[in-house]
């Protein structure tokens, strides 16, 4: 089952990054797509000066321009990542909410600000409480106990 967690049985949550931009921006890094060496073809660490594999010299030009292809935050708590529309999805977090699913774009994954009752909807990954903008409600419980 895609965007479902089997261990837990608990379901991907998808959450626009204005809901959470303030801790977003300060917590996730950017991701790059990986570029290759010229000289053996293995990848490169973007904005690296030379190959950790061949140790050849990377040519500056190589990073001009680039852009990031997404975003990403994993702390051993927490897996998050976000691509170019800005959607937050939630793969892993100590916290989890009650919700609507997404639209069929993003399948059984969870729309974390569309709230249900307990019980009701599905079980969804969601940021903990200090992630959320003012004025932004969403109920949750820890996963460890469900309290």
């Amino acid at each position: 089952m895609t965007n479902y967690d089997e261990e837990t049985r608990i379901h991907y949550g998808v959450i626009h990054c204005q809901h959470v931009i303030e801790m977003w921006m300060e917590k996730s890094i950017d991701v790059y797509e990986n570029e290759k060496c010229k000289e053996c073809g293995k990848e490169i660490v973007p904005f690296s000066s030379t190959c950790e594999n061949c140790k050849a010299e990377i040519e500056e030009d190589v990073w001009e321009g680039i852009e990031p292809i997404g975003h990403e935050y994993w702390n051993g708590k927490y897996l998050m990542t976000a691509g170019d529309n800005m959607d937050v999805f939630v793969i892993k977090s100590p916290y989890y909410t009650w919700c609507r699913p997404c639209s069929s774009c993003t399948p059984n994954a969870g729309y974390i600000i569309d709230q249900t009752e307990e019980g009701e909807g599905i079980k969804t990954y969601c940021p903990g409480p200090r992630w959320y903008e003012d004025g932004v409600k969403v109920r949750m419980w820890k996963v460890e106990n469900g309290e």
